[in-house]
């Protein structure tokens, strides 16, 4: 009797030793979360937190390997886009990264099952651990909308991390300031002051399993106004024979010397590489030009205005954080609107050649200043082309913030 006795009690420590444990770092959590939420205020999407407990580690034949149980010593997280670019967990001295696809962090319970590999051992050897329970991400009420980026290289486990959203467009609108060098010392007719703004609204939240892949992944309106030279700001009309008409002289001019653009693109395809350094991405869209003519009798101005569809493909690479390159082609359709006393041309299509160079001159990497240049090649028999070298400086727009507490530490 004394044996089974000793055995049942046995039997009870042993089960009851890791639940109270459980239930004391449970109790720990949920009084550092409520106290998050209650400082966060209206403005936190989600809450993100690494564990304090020991993770298992896993070989490549997916058995968990006897006594590789760690505590994680620190973990480094981007978030872009909505999406967990780039992680890194500490566990005994060796990292381990999600290597195949970002995650995105809208629907991070449906990605608890990712994987994150070491860096350590061959290619199809290596381990691995299981991005929860060594990563937990508790999403508010309000995660429909696309979270601020976010990075920070020294998350600490068991402090809880803030993932919110600005209350203002300062995180989509892209504004942009430049001269045409080519413009100013009169090399091309191009306008020697120019403003853009672009605004970056997100659709697709889900990239194809295991891929950087997302379809539709957000539509951007854009707006640019130009200003030109008085003596180079109106397209040339010229007299129809045996008309009162007119017809352009240059249909390109159109193109080269519009002084207000407005119109916006829909991203078709997004695909990411080498982990959110390179992407790749496929567009369309459309929008009107407006441009001035100039009669050649009495020097009337009249307004013309032309409609232009688009089709693009474009290489982005950041592959350092202060340097990026953009590289895209483009095919514009280009069709002019009626206009009384202008006669109509045949619509025709222009290749839009443009490679950009950008470096982050400050902390905040969304200010940068940049060169770009841009060549247009009429694709049509009557031929033409112009060119564009522009230089400048790009920020977003800043309609004021929202501070928030970057995170809440374990201290209570």
């Amino acid at each position: 009797m004394k044996t089974i006795l000793q055995t049942l009690l046995l039997i009870v420590l042993l089960l009851g030793v890791p639940n109270f444990t459980l239930v004391g770092f449970q109790s720990d959590y949920e009084s550092k979360l409520t106290k998050a939420q209650k400082d966060s205020g209206n403005i936190a999407l989600g809450y993100l937190t690494i564990t304090t407990e020991k993770v298992q580690i896993y070989d490549h034949t997916n058995k968990p390997i006897s006594g590789k149980e760690y505590k994680i010593e620190k973990a480094e997280i981007r978030i872009k886009e909505g999406f967990i670019s780039d992680i890194r967990i500490y566990v005994n001295g060796n990292q381990y990264i999600n290597s195949k696809a970002p995650i995105n962090l809208m629907k991070f319970g449906k990605r608890i099952g990712d994987k994150l590999y070491s860096l350590n051992g061959k290619k199809n050897e290596k381990n691995y651990i299981f991005i929860f329970p060594a990563v937990r991400y508790e999403a508010s009420i309000k995660n429909k909308f696309v979270p601020d980026d976010y990075v920070n290289d020294n998350l600490i486990p068991g402090e809880i991390n803030i993932i919110k959203k600005d209350k203002n467009l300062e995180a989509v609108v892209d504004f942009r300031i430049y001269s045409d060098f080519l413009g100013v010392i009169n090399e091309e007719e191009n306008g020697i002051l120019q403003l853009e703004s672009k605004a970056k609204i997100f659709l697709g939240t889900s990239n194809i399993k295991n891929a950087d892949l997302i379809p539709l992944k957000y539509i951007e309106p854009y707006m640019s106004l130009v200003r030109f030279d008085q003596s180079t700001n109106k397209v040339a009309l010229i007299q129809e024979v045996n008309q009162t008409n007119f017809r352009v002289s240059e249909p390109m001019d159109l193109l080269e010397k519009s002084f207000l653009s407005v119109g916006g693109h829909i991203n078709i395809l997004s695909y990411g590489l080498m982990n959110d350094h390179f992407s790749f991405n496929v567009n369309t869209g459309m929008g009107v030009n407006l441009s001035r003519t100039i009669t050649p009798t009495d020097n009337r101005v009249l307004d013309f205005n032309t409609f232009q569809g688009m089709a693009e493909m474009g290489i982005e690479a950041r592959r350092f954080e202060n340097f990026g390159l953009d590289f895209r082609m483009t095919g514009i359709w280009l069709n002019p609107l009626s206009v009384d006393e202008i006669s109509d041309f045949e619509a025709f299509w222009i290749l839009k050649t443009s490679a950009e160079i950008n470096g982050y001159i400050a902390k905040d990497i969304r200010k940068s200043v940049f060169l770009r240049f841009n060549y247009f090649d009429n694709l049509a028999s009557s031929g033409g082309s112009f060119y564009q070298l522009q230089v400048g400086y790009k920020a977003p727009l800043n309609f004021g913030s929202v501070k928030a507490p970057k995170s809440i530490t374990n201290e209570q």
